[in-house]
């Protein structure tokens, strides 16, 4: 793809669009000559860019790119929108959006900038993660939901359980560590649909894979629902523990391909924990800290209505 891009910028080099796109695909190919590395304007260009094409290793590299560079300024916009760089705070990719903390604090702007409130959120977040593996597990009724979170104990899962689809967004939007959902199709409060375009829109939860609980009957509907989304499948209701591993073993095999190794979420949060210490010394009195906030929505990867009717 890069090659491409690359050879139709050559045809038509008077195009800027053209000449972006060969630019961010040759940086996600791993291609960053360093003449391009002190131009915070075409560093924002392309980082936006990547955002915008969930391009990460364009949108890893630009984001470094921009703290090397070392001018805080590049967070400050005309419009009052967040910069790209601010932006990436709420990238759905784990290591941009670290990376794009650890830019920020690194830059350490003195003033308040577009997107300045998603900063601590997002290091209180990393700061609460640990070593235990987690799921989140929602179904019509608390017994049932608890019961196929017990059985993920058998595979190294914390799991928590609900019976309202509400609560199951809450939970895994908060969860840190979160390796798997499980959501039943006949979920309410809201339904199914809103749960999961809920799930797949927020940084978090984005690329967190999500298996679809269908009772009979329902499976075909599953089906269609899932191949709406990345990283979804359709099952049957888990009923005995080997449909549940069966499905377990199905989720492990959607993981982001650059999932972060447990040691490196380890040392993600410690360094988060310094930076909440550093901001609660109140030398930047703007970063208001609520450890229990989320982070705000992504925009989302595939538009869905927001609200369907139930099926």
């Amino acid at each position: 793809m890069s090659k491409i891009a690359r050879a139709l910028y050559q045809l038509r080099p008077q195009n800027p669009d053209y000449q972006l796109r060969a630019l961010v695909l040759a940086w996600e190919s791993g291609s960053v000559p360093n003449a391009q590395l002190n131009d915070t304007r075409l560093l924002n260009a392309i980082l936006r860019e990547a955002l915008d094409q969930n391009l990460q290793h364009a949108a890893l590299a630009a984001v470094n790119a921009l703290a090397q560079a070392g001018n805080a300024g590049v967070l400050v916009t005309g419009d009052g929108k967040p910069s790209p760089l601010a932006e990436s705070v709420n990238s759905p990719n784990r290591s941009v959006r670290f990376a794009a903390l650890r830019a920020i604090m690194t830059l350490d702007p003195t003033s308040p900038f577009p997107g300045s409130s998603r900063v601590p959120e997002a290091i209180a977040w990393f700061a609460a993660n640990n070593a235990e593996r987690r799921a989140v597990v929602a179904m019509p009724t608390i017994a049932a939901a608890s019961d196929v979170a017990s059985q993920l104990s058998a595979h190294g899962l914390d799991a928590e359980a609900t019976n309202r689809g509400g609560d199951a967004i809450a939970l895994a939007r908060d969860t840190p560590e979160l390796e798997a959902i499980f959501v039943d199709m006949d979920i309410l409060l809201p339904n199914v649909r809103e749960v999961l375009f809920q799930l797949r829109r927020n940084a978090t939860t984005g690329d967190v894979p999500i298996a679809l609980l269908a009772a009979d009957g329902r499976f075909d509907a599953a089906q269609k629902l899932a191949a709406e989304h990345q990283r979804v499948i359709a099952v049957p209701r888990l009923h005995t523990p080997e449909a549940l591993a069966n499905a377990f073993n199905e989720l492990a095999k959607l993981a982001a391909p650059d999932a972060v190794p447990a040691a490196e979420r380890t040392a993600q949060a410690a360094q988060a924990r310094e930076w909440l210490a550093k901001l609660e010394s109140g030398s930047r009195p703007f970063y208001v800290i609520r450890r229990t906030a989320s982070l705000p929505p992504a925009p989302p990867r595939r538009p869905l209505p927001a609200t369907v009717p139930h099926q």
